[in-house]
Order: C-alpha cells, then sequence, then structure tokens
C-alpha cells in the first residue's frame, strides 16, 4: 500500500483475473456496467432516477409506496469516490446561474432535459448504498441517533466531533432576514460538508423543510466544548 493512505480509509474491490486490489467502481461504472445486476442486492425501485440522485447526497430518506406504505432508508456504505457537485457543474456550464442554484431548480433543469441525467449524473464518481431502517420514525444522522427538525445539523467531521453541542446564529431570508439563534448538535455529516465554514441544518421531511432547506447565507458557529 502506498504509505501516503496511513490512517486514510479506503474502499476497493479485488480484481480476481489480475490477482490486484483496485479502487471499487465509479457511479458510471455501476450504472452503465450494470454492475450490481442480478446480485440481490436491491432494497426498492424508484420511480425517479433525479429522487434517487438527490436520496444519495441526503444520505437517508423516506420513501413512500404505491400501497401507502412509509420506509425509511438511511446510508450504509459507498464506494469510496470523492463528491462532485452536479450543481456547481450546471452553474460552471452556464445552465443554472449561481443565484438561482436550488434543490428546485436542479430538479427542473432535469426534468425539462432527461437526455442530460446521465450525462452530468455520472460526473459525480460517489455512489452511495443504502440499508432499510425498519424501527425508526425519522432519518437517522452519522451518531446513529435519530435527527431532530432544526436542532441537528451536519459538519465537517474532521474538523468538528459528531455528537458534540454548538451554537448557531444565522438570517433567515424566508422570514425577512430574521435573526435566528439556537443550540444545536453535531449529529450529521456528509460528502458535501467540507472544511469548517460549511454547516448543513436538518430542516425535517416534507415540502415545508424543503423550502427551508433553500437558506443559503452566512452565519457565526460555535462548537461548545468543556472547559
Amino acid at each position: 500500500f502506498n504509505p501516503a493512505l496511513e490512517g486514510v480509509k479506503i474502499v476497493y474491490r479485488i480484481d480476481y483475473k489480475r490477482g490486484e486490489i483496485v479502487p471499487y467502481w465509479t457511479r458510471e461504472e455501476i450504472v452503465r456496467g450494470k454492475i450490481l445486476e442480478g446480485k440481490g442486492v436491491e432494497l426498492l425501485y424508484l420511480k425517479s432516477r433525479i429522487d434517487r440522485f438527490f436520496l444519495m447526497i441526503e444520505g437517508s430518506g423516506k420513501i413512500i409506496l404505491d400501497d401507502g406504505r412509509c420506509i425509511w432508508v438511511r446510508y450504509s456504505a459507498d464506494n469510496g469516490r470523492p463528491y462532485r457537485s452536479i450543481g456547481m457543474l450546471l452553474v460552471k456550464d452556464k445552465k443554472i446561474s449561481l443565484a438561482n442554484l436550488s434543490p428546485f431548480s436542479i430538479r427542473e433543469y432535469f426534468e425539462r432535459h432527461p437526455d442530460q441525467i446521465d450525462l452530468y449524473f455520472n460526473k459525480n464518481p460517489r455512489f452511495v448504498f443504502f440499508t432499510k431502517d425498519e424501527d425508526t420514525k425519522g432519518a437517522i444522522g452519522a451518531t446513529g441517533g435519530e435527527l431532530t427538525p432544526e436542532r441537528s445539523i451536519a459538519v465537517d467531521k474532521k474538523i468538528f466531533p459528531l455528537g458534540a453541542p454548538a451554537y448557531i446564529v444565522y438570517k433567515d431570508e424566508k422570514l425577512k432576514d430574521k435573526v435566528v439563534s439556537r443550540f444545536v448538535f453535531c449529529q450529521d455529516t456528509g460528502g458535501a460538508i467540507k472544511g469548517a465554514g460549511r454547516v448543513d441544518i436538518y430542516f425535517g421531511e416534507g415540502d415545508r423543510a424543503l423550502k427551508k432547506s433553500l437558506i443559503k447565507c452566512e452565519g457565526r458557529f460555535y462548537i461548545l466544548i468543556k472547559k
């Protein structure tokens, strides 16, 4: 192994033909090559490739079946590949302006251009695997506990300890820039949560949560530690 990888988590597969350990397949290799087809690893089938993509970004979610039953799924593993923002690629290609970038605008673009779904989605090599969570009634974070709307946040776990209490202050543009301040807990992380300057707030589920999740603003973040 490369000495530079000491202490670094790696995901690999065994290439039996060459007798070597090699990186796990990329998203494009998994999807286009149908690598997992016929292995019986499917949990559910979704009607929308766009929904599946956003589910992989979120890391957990509630799936409503045709018979009305609800099933929660959560992150189990990934292919070890880096996350690449599809939204920023669309901005770079001048498909969406940075000012209008949001989950809504990304979804709208691909609904109008379904022929470009695979082209862009496969530029993000990261692929996420899920497990059913039969016992939970809510989203599960990286700490293994259920997330609480507006009280659970996602942070870069390489910088901030998961489970730590914190305090945030920001202006809510949906409430005419009302200043919001509250205690929160670092209970989750994610492929897009990198660096000390990025925090994501969990707003729950449903349309209201989706609209609230569009908040993009500067704020203050205080991690609380024992003196």
